[in-house]
């Protein structure tokens, strides 16, 4: 599917898969990098994914914004991420905010949602998370993506 065949409204799940391995090579230095000058924070997920977006272009793919839903151990958050495409196969999440591979997170996450825990408390717990700690089109089992494009520039 290609970014420009998305339907201009309605969601859509957003599917686990490898990393592919040229990617491996050619994008994740240079998000790694990013993040190691001015780490991908959880409570500034736009600014973050603007940074990573002009990543991804740089190395040729296609990024769209997408909000929705992501679905963590039984809490729904409200949330914005990139699905990332090289027009051949399916667009795959890219979400810098939120190192899902991380279970000190993941712990206190659910608190953040409720309102239980503080902003302060969940940047803290992805304080000095790796990049790789955060989703590139794998994620967690129990946890899913839903959601669909936000669209800028006039396109509707």
């Amino acid at each position: 599917m290609t970014m420009s065949s998305w339907p201009v409204t309605g969601t859509r799940r957003f599917g686990s898969t490898p990393l592919p391995p040229e990617l491996q090579v050619s994008l994740v230095p240079l998000l790694e990098d990013a993040h190691a000058s001015d780490p991908f924070v959880p409570h500034q997920p736009r600014e973050g994914i603007v940074r990573a977006a002009e990543l991804v272009r740089s190395v040729g793919l296609a990024v769209v914004t997408i909000r929705g839903s992501l679905l963590v151990g039984g809490v729904e958050v409200d949330h914005v991420w990139l699905a990332v495409t090289d027009h051949s196969g399916e667009p795959w999440v890219l979400d810098t905010a939120f190192p899902l591979h991380r279970e000190s997170f993941l712990d206190v996450l659910p608190g953040w949602v409720a309102g239980d825990v503080s902003t302060d408390v969940l940047a803290a717990a992805a304080d000095g998370a790796a990049l790789l700690d955060r989703v590139l089109a794998s994620f967690p089992d129990g946890t899913g993506y839903i959601g669909g494009p936000v669209w800028s520039s006039g396109r509707r």
